[in-house]
């Protein structure tokens, strides 16, 4: 019913932050090149050490692999669906901050411009310039 209310009003921000933000975010690490999910997993790398972070088991690559919230009912629906040996496949579209964290300036480097855009510092960045926050 409240959900009803929000939208008639127009008010999709907040209906979002309630029913998604605050309330059962999750996150999932999805591979671009099979548009399948990633676990995140401890694994051996070159020169003796391990590294945990997210691996296509499908493709057996670390490459191209993005972090997406999703509502944790989703999650747990492809979690389910999985185990029964059906598997999904998503639909990466590209957004402003996928755009940012693809482009940097040429004295700034990637991580540093990552973690401006992860603390808030940056709200768009292009191909030509950074909008940052004062």
């Amino acid at each position: 019913m409240e959900r009803n209310y929000l939208l008639a009003y127009g008010a999709a921000a907040n209906l979002h932050e309630r029913l998604f933000t605050l309330s059962d975010s999750s996150q999932m690490h999805i591979c671009q090149t099979c548009t399948r999910v990633a676990n995140v997993i401890q694994r051996p790398v070159p020169g003796g050490k391990k590294v945990r972070g997210p691996y296509c088991p499908f493709c057996q690559s670390s490459e191209n692999i993005v972090k997406i919230s999703v509502p944790y009912g989703a999650k747990l629906l492809y979690q389910e669906l999985f185990s029964m040996e059906i598997c999904l496949k998503f639909k990466i579209e590209a957004t402003a901050l996928s755009v940012a964290l693809l482009t940097r300036q040429p004295d700034e480097s990637r991580s540093d411009l990552e973690r401006a855009i992860a603390k808030g510092r940056i709200l768009m960045a292009t191909k030509d310039s950074v909008t940052t926050r004062l």
